[in-house]
């Protein structure tokens, strides 16, 4: 962006750096000593060296909160409340400097599904651990969550060929999607899944998989090409095996292969995520710090996943308990399922796929009412609990 309007060269991040300099003179020397205080504001800049490798941060400056009005009130002896409208009234004059002197940098603003699958599962985790702490919050991510979700299946997606559009501006566009696409969008419908429990988010997950495996897969080596057979003006397809600003694409696609295999029984799933695995195995035992998305993956494929099931009224005490602790735990290999007896017709799909599921919410069925809490590995669950033992077992998991 330009650092002025009257500028004609480009400078990394200039819409958004300051110096203590443009500090001094807008501020005056009083307030810009406390705003560079508050914000961090050094005379040589504050950007590591090691994170400017080509000298574009000499002597500017990112904004950051590094005090508080109480610890300047202190310092400099003056009341907080002082210290609080001196740093409202500078924020509001760098502001107003910024919209009136600097061109503000072009607007990206296309909707690539991946990035939304990447949002969508990040929302859906913090849903889930803040639903028992911040409700009001939880609520709004999830409803942020659902909004996404809504908005890509409405605009991005064929109901009758099963295929994605990468991106949407004005209107769907005209590339299809890539495996990115698929595999990130399937790992945010999967924590979606497990934020909210309604078997619609898994169903979809379900039949997007199946078509990216359709459209990507190798059936020669193993794993995800990035592009499918059928796309032109290809000399290569190439496979995204390594992580870099995003997950790497068969990384989050192994683990949605294990996830999808364990929560429908379907080890066909999970031999898919073997396979894509072993496609970079001698790339994994060289440089295994460049696959870190992968990794869990290959936990998996050599110690298995497991599954925590909690069969009964949601609002049942011990269910409620049990889902709490779990959600609080970064559970690793573990998916969590919620059968609940009163949603009938909508766990139809879901107990015809696990028939493991069917059988425990029978046994809840049987037990006039009491919850059933399992932890299953593959298709058998461990032997009944007390609920002492079972709660032995959960704080095991993560």
């Amino acid at each position: 962006s330009f650092l002025h309007k009257y500028l004609t060269s480009y400078e990394e991040g200039a819409f958004y750096v300051w110096t203590r300099k443009e500090f001094d003179v807008m501020l005056g020397e009083q307030d810009a000593s406390i705003c560079a205080r508050y914000w961090n504001v050094h005379r040589d800049g504050n950007v590591d060296p090691a994170n400017d490798p080509h000298d574009e941060f000499i002597a500017q400056n990112v904004l950051s909160v590094a005090s508080t009005p109480e610890k300047l009130s202190k310092m400099y002896g003056m009341s907080a409340e002082r210290i609080t409208n001196i740093i409202s009234s500078a924020r509001q004059k760098l502001l107003q400097h910024r919209l009136k002197e600097r061109p503000r940098p072009n607007l990206d603003d296309k909707i690539v599904t991946s990035w939304n699958g990447l949002a969508i599962a990040a929302l859906a985790k913090a849903a889930g651990v803040l639903e028992s702490t911040d409700p009001r919050r939880a609520q709004l991510y999830k409803k942020n969550a659902e909004e996404a979700i809504s908005f890509i299946r409405k605009n991005l997606y064929d109901e009758k060929t099963g295929i994605l559009k990468r991106v949407y501006r004005d209107g769907p566009g005209e590339a299809d999607g890539f495996a990115d696409d698929y595999a990130f969008l399937i790992s945010g419908l999967l924590c979606m899944y497990e934020a909210t429990f309604d078997v619609e988010y898994l169903q979809w997950a379900d039949a997007l998989q199946q078509k990216q495996i359709d459209a990507f897969w190798d059936a020669e080596n193993g794993g995800f090409f990035s592009t499918s057979e059928g796309a032109s003006d290809l000399i290569l397809r190439l496979k995204d095996g390594l992580d870099s600003q995003e997950p790497s694409t068969n990384g989050v696609s192994a683990n949605n292969l294990f996830r999808l295999g364990t929560l429908l029984g379907d080890p066909k799933l999970e031999e898919y995520a073997q396979q894509t695995c072993s496609a970079f195995s001698t790339e994994l035992l060289q440089h295994p710090f460049l696959f870190s998305s992968l990794m869990p993956a290959i936990v998996a494929s050599n110690l298995g996943m497991r599954s925590v099931v909690l069969a009964g009224d949601p609002k049942d005490p011990t269910i409620e308990k049990h889902l709490k602790r779990l959600r609080s735990k970064l559970l690793t290999n573990t998916t969590l399922v919620q059968l609940d007896p009163a949603r009938g017709d909508s766990l139809d799909w879901l107990l015809s796929r696990n028939k493991l599921h069917k059988e425990l919410l029978n046994v809840a069925a049987k037990g006039s009412g009491k919850p059933v809490v399992q932890v299953c590995e593959g298709t058998k669950c461990l032997d009944a609990f007390d609920m002492g033992d079972i709660e032995s077992v959960l704080e095991e998991l993560g």
